[in-house]
């Protein structure tokens, strides 16, 4: 475990290292603990019923930032859905629409929450995008569980230690304290508004879901609109003898 861990984070720089904004996106996507608000210290307060914030951040390697998309209890949950309409308009506002001929791949890096990213809907929402000519492939790789440290973490960690010493009484607090949190290349906030939240499962009725993708299983994702019918998964990171599983969709394939 611990090899193939090494491996993973091995591979994880490697992508880091080649993200270029033309050619190759390289995201990695976390969620951070949930912020209560109003953040008090004094001992009654633990008692008291408190507003659940949440907030998804995305670093991006290609751009050389990250974003915090913030949105509360009262907005959304934090389950597929709420991962799943970040990742979208995170891509929609930071990319534009590929020309005839362009190429460009995105690879992004989550936990293995099947809640939140290690799920069918957030492939399929990779697999949309690609179908809007966002880019022509994608690869969305996963950490080993326990072995998830990554760059939001290191982002999160930040904003963190900047809570501790803050008062945080509501929600807009939040989006100062994380603007307050490193001095250089700051994070980007984004409020994600209740409109923007939206229902990604419908996908499972537009592609059609390969009986035998077990999402949970793998690794490893790797889509090309070239083979739009495809889903090629792997067990492993590693780049030796390097064996594909295919997943055929049910080839409920449409132009837009």
């Amino acid at each position: 475990m611990i090899f193939s861990a090494a491996n993973a984070y091995k591979s994880y720089r490697a992508d880091r290292g080649r993200a270029n904004s033309a050619t190759c996106i390289v995201l990695t996507g976390d969620l951070q603990q949930v912020i209560f608000t109003p953040q008090l210290r004094n001992s009654s307060s633990f008692y008291l019923r408190k507003l659940c914030n949440y907030n998804f951040g995305l670093d991006d390697s290609s751009l050389d930032t990250s974003t915090m998309h913030l949105w509360s209890e009262t907005i959304a949950h934090r389950g597929a859905n709420e991962i799943c309409s970040c990742v979208w308009s995170y891509v929609r506002s930071n990319y534009s629409v590929l020309n005839r001929g362009q190429k460009r791949e995105l690879t992004i890096w989550t936990d293995r929450c099947s809640g939140q990213n290690n799920n069918i809907f957030l492939l399929f929402t990779l697999m949309k995008l690609a179908r809007q000519n966002y880019f022509t492939s994608f690869n969305h790789k996963l950490f080993y569980t326990g072995h998830s440290y990554n760059s939001c973490d290191r982002d999160f960690s930040q904003v963190e230690n900047k809570q501790r010493v803050s008062d945080i009484l509501v929600p807009n607090d939040i989006e100062k304290v994380i603007k307050d949190s490193r001095v250089e290349n700051v994070f980007n906030v984004k409020w994600m508004e209740q409109h923007e939240f939206l229902d990604f499962k419908n996908l499972l009725t537009y592609f059609g879901r390969p009986n035998s993708l077990k999402v949970t299983n793998f690794l490893w994702f790797h889509y090309d609109i070239e083979t739009p019918q495809i889903i090629l998964t792997r067990t492993t990171h590693g780049t030796v003898r390097t064996i594909w599983n295919i997943n055929l969709l049910h080839l409920c394939l449409h132009k837009s």
